[in-house]
């Protein structure tokens, strides 16, 4: 739930302004911008969401390793791939008039996934040592 937080406070403190920013730079001169609260709301719901969700892909690549449904090579193998998916689903649930909100999303999930699936593969459990072989 933390990273689903994270993600969309990421949206609110990032995203959002430069969002809204390219709105009134877009704004033609003469035109007074004027937001329908409904809209507003509507669209920061949808952004909170998906950015949410985003932030949640560490956890389901945890999820996905440890059942069993995919396998870390496979992770690594198609890395490519991963990555386009990324930016096309970013594509998809960004609005199409924010270009940079496309790359927001993408690049958060990119840097929430990182530059290898070693998030999907702990660190190995060390030991505990025997107390039969050192009574210390």
């Amino acid at each position: 739930m933390i990273l689903f937080y994270a993600g969309s406070v990421f949206s609110y403190f990032i995203v959002f302004p430069v969002i809204f920013n390219f709105f009134v730079m877009t704004t033609p001169v003469g035109v007074e911008m004027m937001t329908d609260m409904t809209q507003y709301m509507d669209f920061a719901v949808l952004l909170f969401f998906a950015f949410g969700l985003a932030f949640e892909i560490p956890v389901a690549t945890v999820l996905l390793v440890r059942t069993g449904l995919v396998k870390r090579e496979a992770l690594t193998q198609n890395r490519g791939y991963v990555i386009l998916g990324i930016f096309i689903i970013a594509a998809f649930l960004t609005p199409p008039d924010a270009v940079l909100a496309d790359a927001h999303g993408g690049a958060d999930v990119r840097a929430l996934r990182g530059r290898r699936p070693d998030v999907s593969h702990p660190h190995p459990r060390q030991a505990a040592p025997d107390p039969e072989r050192d009574p210390a």
